[in-house]
């Protein structure tokens, strides 16, 4: 939130309003918190919304990103694609080190990305809070889908990102002896600035 001298302003509606954020939700969020920003999205004009795509190709990897001293021409200029910065990120890592593997429908396929897990949103409203708070507890009965099933033709993903809801992985607090198991387990002070 900022305040623009007259109002205050919720900086992430006002970017996905313009078209410069891409919705991505989760399963932290509240129902009416995604159909806010869906709201926004469905109007929104300009800004990268025009170029997403659904299909994850090639020509994105390596491409130049912004750095300092360019010029705002520089940027303007700019008309490239853009895909859902999830299968954008998996991109990278399958051109990086594809593991064995010949496309990126396989490389999602890996244990090591199986973990990556979406729920159909229409199916996330009906479920209780409980439900969208822990959906991989066992017996949740939340039905979950793999991102990797969801990808076909080797780099496309059919469903709008805005309709999935990603299922984040618990957070867990580390220091340097191991796994913290308390949220109340006192380190060392930090030194006053």
């Amino acid at each position: 939130m900022i305040a623009d001298g007259s109002k205050i302003v919720n900086v992430n509606h006002w970017l996905v309003e313009k078209g410069w954020a891409f919705p991505t939700h989760y399963n932290s969020a509240q129902p009416g918190e995604i159909d806010s920003i869906n709201k926004l999205w469905a109007s929104a004009k300009g800004g990268i919304k025009k170029s997403i795509v659904n299909r994850a190709t090639n020509d994105m990897y390596g491409l130049a990103a912004g750095k300092a001293g360019e010029s705002p021409a520089q940027t303007n200029n700019d008309k490239g694609k853009v895909v859902l910065p999830k299968m954008f990120r998996r991109l990278v890592g399958f051109k990086e080190n594809p593991k064995g593997t010949a496309t990126l429908t396989d490389f999602l396929a890996l244990p090591t990305n199986k973990k990556d897990l979406v729920i159909d949103l229409a199916k996330f409203k009906t479920l209780s809070p409980a439900q969208r708070a822990n959906p991989t507890a066992k017996n949740s009965g939340v039905p979950l889908k793999k991102l990797s099933t969801l990808v076909t033709d080797g780099n496309r993903l059919d469903p709008k990102p805005e309709t999935l809801v990603f299922v984040e992985k618990p957070a867990v607090l580390k220091n340097s002896t191991g796994t913290v198991t308390s949220w109340n387990e006192q380190g060392v002070p930090v030194q006053k600035i």
